[in-house]
């Protein structure tokens, strides 16, 4: 009886050991990049959404389009277009922040964000 609770001890130290390794070091060689990507593009919009809270939209306008330029699948797309958008009303660019209106509302037509900006 000793004997097994000694080696089962022993294979749960590797074990835990074993899998402490492959949480930290393998497992994300093996995660999909979709998920890489979608913190990255949320971690850009972000950031320009801090600076329109902060009232510096024209800080925030190439943030938003870099968003919309390097992920044009990502499922932000919406809230990036919509506050583009209110980032060029907000520096006077009507023009730019109509197409950019425009643009949402054909692209997501019954996105809450879309809706907003119809309003």
């Amino acid at each position: 009886m000793k004997a097994f609770q000694l080696l089962s001890r022993s294979l749960w130290k590797r074990s835990g050991t074993l899998l402490w390794v492959f949480s930290f070091f393998l497992l994300p060689l093996f995660t999909p990049a979709v998920f890489s990507a979608e913190k990255d593009d949320s971690a850009l919009f972000f950031e320009g959404h801090d600076l329109m809270e902060k009232r510096q939209p024209e800080k925030a306008i190439p943030i938003f389009e870099e968003v919309l330029q390097k992920y044009p699948q990502s499922k932000i797309r919406d809230l990036a277009l919509f506050w583009l958008g209110r980032a060029y009303l907000e520096t006077k660019q009507t023009d730019k922040s109509r197409e950019t209106l425009s643009q949402l509302d054909q692209a997501f037509p019954e996105s809450p964000s879309g809706q907003n900006c119809r309003e």
